[in-house]
Order: structure tokens, then C-alpha cells, then sequence
């Protein structure tokens, strides 16, 4: 698991504005699973 640089967070954050984060950080998720299992299967 990934731990971020730093733990705070704005207070009150809208959520209009936090979707798009929270869409580009599963997008990156999903990318970075998808090589661990490409590279995991061909061990």
C-alpha cells in the first residue's frame, strides 16, 4: 500500500471537486494493478 507524502486534507472540500481527483486516482489505480498481474502471471 501506497502512503501519501502528507495526511492533511482541505476541510470542506466540495464534492464536485473531489470526484474528478477520486475518478484520476482510481484510473491510476487500475493501471498500476493491471501491470502488477501482467507481470505477476508471466513469473
Amino acid at each position: 500500500m501506497r502512503i501519501e507524502r502528507t495526511q492533511k486534507c482541505a476541510k470542506g472540500i466540495h464534492l464536485n471537486d473531489l470526484a474528478p481527483h477520486l475518478g484520476k486516482r482510481r484510473d491510476i489505480a487500475l493501471s498500476e494493478l493491471r501491470a502488477f498481474r501482467r507481470n505477476t502471471s508471466q513469473e
